[in-house]
């Protein structure tokens, strides 16, 4: 006991120490845990999505609806992040291993994103064309309306240009073929703008949904896909050690 309160404040200093020591081993213990569980789960997801991928791909053909709909393959690389924690837990070859299946993994996302991107911008054309060409008939229509006789300006013209001596029967000649101009030509109004509008607006959806315009996907893209895709499936990292240390370290418990 005497030794004890002779020696408290050294004994405390030790007693700091060690406790300071085993927390920041625990610490460390369990990130390198929780790196190696967010690891696992990330290399298995990128081996379904990758996989999914491949069926995108039909004879170096690219399925634009399955590239649209389909997600990012990673949002960050944690093999990146975390791989500094396991340099001494796996030889460098298995280390290697995985630094080629996260950039392969990386020139699919690089790739995959380009692609959505063209597609974007083809929709954004697409659509500036769809403008374009419903103003260029708006404004034809209204210039063919607005040039139809009006019936009251017609009638006055004539009634004003025929000679008085005209016979009566010459006057209802004239009068009859005005009707048939008028009955051809009537005047204009909005309910007529809109009908030939919307069917010459129908023609011109018709057209373009129908492939009028080319929508261009540069061949290399499938290409780059298809050697990153391979690439990543023939590492079969899933059987390799570098992996099976990830997954042994991410069930230890603390």
């Amino acid at each position: 006991m005497a030794f004890i309160v002779e020696n408290w404040v050294d004994l405390a200093l030790i007693i700091v120490g060690a406790s300071a020591f085993i927390t920041y081993f625990l610490q460390g213990r369990r990130e390198k845990i929780d790196a190696a569980s967010v690891l696992v789960l990330q290399i298995d997801e990128l081996l379904e999505k990758i996989g999914e991928m491949s069926s995108y791909i039909v004879e170096g053909q690219l399925n634009n609806t399955a590239f649209y709909e389909s997600l990012p393959l990673f949002e960050e690389n944690y093999w990146n992040k975390y791989k500094h924690l396991f340099v001494k837990n796996m030889d460098a070859a298995e280390y290697s291993t995985l630094n080629k299946f996260y950039n392969y993994a990386s020139e699919i996302q690089e790739q995959h994103q380009l692609m959505k991107n063209l597609q974007r911008n083809g929709f954004f054309q697409t659509q500036g064309a769809y403008t374009q060409l419903e103003v260029q008939s708006i404004l034809r229509d209204l210039d063919t309306l607005n040039s139809l006789p009006n019936a009251q300006a017609l009638s006055k013209a004539v009634s004003e240009t025929v000679p008085s001596n005209t016979s009566e029967e010459n006057k209802k000649i004239l009068d009859s073929m005005v009707q048939q101009v008028l009955t051809a030509n009537p005047q204009f109004d909005m309910s007529q703008f809109w009908a030939t509008y919307n069917r010459h607006r129908g023609q011109i959806y018709d057209v373009l949904n129908q492939g009028a315009l080319t929508y261009y996907v540069p061949k290399q893209i499938g290409l780059s896909l298809e050697k990153s895709i391979q690439g990543a499936m023939n590492l079969g990292i899933a059987g390799r050690d570098g992996y099976r240390v990830l997954k042994k370290i991410s069930k230890r418990k603390l």
